[in-house]
């Protein structure tokens, strides 16, 4: 994976740096075979509302709700911070939806 000041570099070229990022997180996607979830939170602009939230559940139960768990996932987290038992909760839905298909293989 490139650095910052790289895929900036390659940005410039190449449609942007979001861009260029989207381009590798497909690559990892390829690569794994897994799901994959990337968060960002105050990506360009940082106040007490950027960290990840109670409110974050939401949008992490949709984003998971129609992925296949057999694939498993893959979750890159990107925040100037937020709030602990936030991010806990998050982390645990999304293990207890992974693990709970797991046991099911493993005591099949």
């Amino acid at each position: 994976m490139p650095s910052n000041i790289e895929i900036q570099k390659e940005g410039r070229l190449k449609g942007g740096p979001l861009h260029v990022m989207y381009r590798y997180i497909k690559a990892f996607e390829r690569y794994t075979k897994r799901n994959i979830i990337v968060y960002y939170s105050g990506f360009l602009f940082v106040d007490a509302n950027t960290g990840i939230q109670e409110e974050d559940m939401n949008g992490f139960m949709s984003a998971v709700h129609k992925m296949d768990k057999e694939k498993g996932l893959d979750l890159f987290l990107h925040t100037p911070g937020g709030l602990v038992s936030a991010t806990e909760g998050i982390g645990n839905y999304l293990k207890e939806r992974y693990e709970a298909f797991m046991e099911g293989i493993c005591r099949n």
